[in-house]
């Protein structure tokens, strides 16, 4: 990925889980990282504050707010943006689904006016999810598919797709990426299975499983940036003044496994690790089955899956036994450069 080194690369939604694992790749590859959060990164999370303060030039506001978000834009300059700012959870879409909207929705509009009227050659990669698509039946969505939300937060992702795809037309350079569920290390979000299984460990609780029959295409977080960065190569080679497309990322000749297969395989990495079911009162509406198709980014990108679902469990459960907060962060590098086989420029700056 060498067409990284020495572009100035804005991400929303740095400080998050993938956000986090994007922002390492890109400043190992030589990119001058600008990161744009609401919050500062949780305790446990691999890039701590003192690292982003000594590395990166990051801001601190939401993406809701217009003119702060414009005064970042004006003052960096960057070359290319990936947009991962978000409300990503759909139970908590429930709770807060004018939050979810405002983050979603009007987040990803303000983005792209600004960066229209900066500059509409810039390219824009917005993450967004594999819940926009009109679940119906049980096939492996396509990018052509029918979206359509049915909960406050697949509907706002909706939303940002039509937005984005709205704004092309207008002279802009934007793909959509639509990953499914992803899993590794560094994922400490509420709601979400593995993060919410190594909290129950690490306070010597019994972990609470709901939706065990539900079926995800479990994607590896490497695998999803790989995607992510080949996407963003993609843009910054395309010449024309308007540009879209979209792309799914999921799991390679393989079909969605089910949360109970997910939760064994997991739990088996621990000892003495049992787990309870929780009966679903089925208070809010879930997605039974999800399934995609990654065809196209594997013709058109030559994309694929470089993890299996195996590795991923093996390598997200030894995450999470690592305490130290100096050895994740140098697992984390470690396993980057192995990922994409490059040394990094900026491989040996591991402080915290």
């Amino acid at each position: 990925m060498r067409c990284y080194k020495n572009k100035k690369v804005l991400i929303t939604g740095n400080t998050g889980f993938k956000g986090n694992w994007l922002t390492l790749a890109l400043h190992n590859m030589g990119a001058q990282v600008v990161g744009y959060a609401d919050i500062p990164p949780k305790s446990k999370a691999i890039l701590g504050k003192k690292w982003i303060e000594k590395n990166i030039k990051q801001y601190y506001n939401k993406v809701e707010n217009h003119s702060y978000l414009k005064k970042v834009i004006l003052n960096e300059k960057p070359d290319i943006v990936f947009h991962l700012a978000a409300q990503p959870l759909v139970l908590k879409s429930y709770e807060f689904p004018k939050e979810t909207f405002l983050t979603n929705a009007l987040g990803t509009l303000n983005l792209l006016e600004l960066m229209r009227t900066y500059n509409k050659n810039i390219p824009i990669i917005i993450i967004t999810t594999d819940k926009v698509y009109s679940n119906k039946r049980i096939k492996k969505y396509k990018e052509a598919d029918r979206l359509s939300g049915n909960c406050p937060y697949s509907t706002s992702k909706v939303c940002a797709e039509e937005i984005s795809k709205a704004y092309s037309n207008l002279g802009m350079k934007i793909i959509t990426a639509r990953a499914g569920n992803i899993i590794g290390g560094g994922d400490w979000a509420d709601n979400r299975i593995i993060p919410d299984i190594v909290k129950a460990i690490n306070n010597n609780k019994k972990p609470v499983i709901r939706n065990p029959d539900f079926t995800r295409p479990w994607l590896y977080v490497l695998d999803a940036i790989n995607g992510y960065l080949l996407i963003g190569k993609k843009l910054l080679k395309i010449k024309k003044k308007k540009y879209y497309d979209t792309y799914n990322l999921a799991p390679i000749n393989s079909n969605s496994k089910n949360v109970l297969f997910l939760v064994e395989k997991f739990c088996n990495k621990f000892k003495n690790i049992s787990f309870i079911i929780e009966k679903n009162d089925n208070k809010y509406k879930e997605n039974k089955i999800l399934n995609l198709c990654s065809k196209k980014i594997q013709i058109k990108l030559n994309w694929k899956t470089k993890v299996t679902f195996e590795e991923a469990i093996d390598k997200t459960s030894l995450f999470y036994k690592i305490k130290s907060k100096e050895k994740l962060l140098q697992n984390s590098i470690k396993e980057i450069n192995s990922y994409f086989n490059y040394k990094g420029t900026n491989s040996k700056n591991i402080r915290v």
